[in-house]
């Protein structure tokens, strides 16, 4: 099994996080921009841009593994407290934002 590891805890500039917002946002337009050039462009964004591509990876990992592990969260919900339980959890992918779980993981996440 893979393992993830969380970024370090630290608090990402406001100028990188609006870097990596954009960038985050031209891939979801289908872009296909390059995050290496992000980078070189801002080097003295560099590492926090890195840590949100890590958060970020770990975030969608995440989720992918809540949907789809063993039938996805919904069914397992329904196994267990059955099928009354509401259709929408409130963390799986298609309900919470990428970004509201960045930023929720960002904030809350767990601390080494």
């Amino acid at each position: 099994m893979t393992t993830t590891s969380l970024p370090s805890e630290s608090e990402f500039d406001p100028r990188a996080q609006k870097l990596f917002f954009a960038f985050c946002e031209q891939v979801e337009r289908g872009e296909k921009p390059d995050f290496e050039a992000l980078c070189l462009a801002h080097p003295e964004h560099e590492r926090d841009l890195r840590e949100m591509a890590a958060l970020r990876r770990f975030a969608d990992d995440l989720a992918g593994r809540a949907v789809h592990a063993d039938g996805g969260v919904l069914q397992q919900l329904h196994e267990r407290f059955g099928e009354s339980v509401a259709s929408s959890p409130g963390l799986d992918a298609e309900s919470a934002s990428r970004w509201e779980l960045f930023e929720r993981l960002q904030g809350d996440g767990p601390r080494d």
